[in-house]
């Protein structure tokens, strides 16, 4: 049997007599690419310069990033030793140094015991009194005291001030202004001189401070009876 005549691998077309393909456009047989093509393309040298590049650099920041961290393990661990350092040195330092010297206080003598009790008994006795002071006053406060006065009498102007600097509560009356008050006035005092005083039920008839306190005092013990 006779061989079928010869077919243009590309095309798949009869050749010619001289073995070209008519779609090839008359190149050889020879030449004549292949049916297939294949499936990657050849890789260029700039290609492969850029590929080894971006190798390079990622390897580089691999070793950059594993640097640091071992930099900041060791920084860690060097910050933890300054530390227990530090905490060691300030426990050392509380300690006793040795051959320092100390001294422990002495027992007060008895002497010494004496005059600190005298001391809390005097500041006691004076705490007392202040409260004892304080309490009298507040009772002198409640005593009624009344002034029997005229406005033309220089004692009677001494006894003003001094209930007012002394804090001491009163009521005066001008015996010459007011007729009701006349009539007391000389109900207590037959005499009608100013001042006049009444002090809790007391009449008091001329004014001198020594006397005023005293007869204010009496009528705070006669509060309390």
């Amino acid at each position: 049997m006779a061989p079928g005549p010869r077919r243009c691998p590309v095309h798949d077309l009869a050749l010619s007599p001289e073995g070209t393909c008519l779609r090839c456009g008359g190149e050889p047989r020879l030449r004549a690419r292949p049916k297939t093509e294949p499936l990657l393309s050849p890789t260029s040298t700039r290609t492969k310069l850029l590929r080894a590049l971006v190798a390079s650099l990622a390897i580089g920041g691999l070793l950059l990033l594993s640097g640091r961290s071992d930099s900041g393990s060791e920084d860690t661990a060097r910050g933890l030793v300054v530390a227990r350092g530090e905490l060691t040195g300030t426990a050392s330092t509380e300690r006793e140094v040795p051959g320092a010297r100390t001294e422990i206080p002495s027992e007060p003598t008895p002497a010494e015991r004496a005059a600190a009790a005298r001391q809390i008994q005097e500041r006691l006795r004076a705490e007392d009194q202040e409260r004892a002071e304080e309490a009298r006053h507040q009772a002198r406060q409640r005593v009624p005291v009344v002034l029997y006065s005229t406005t033309w009498c220089g004692v009677c102007r001494q006894a003003r001030e001094y209930l007012s600097a002394n804090n001491v509560r009163y009521t005066e009356h001008d015996v010459e202004a007011n007729p009701s008050a006349r009539a007391d006035h000389l109900r207590l005092n037959p005499r009608g001189s100013v001042p006049t005083f009444d002090v809790g039920g007391e009449v008091l008839v001329g004014f001198s401070d020594a006397a005023f306190r005293q007869a204010l005092d009496a009528a705070v013990d006669r509060q309390r009876l």
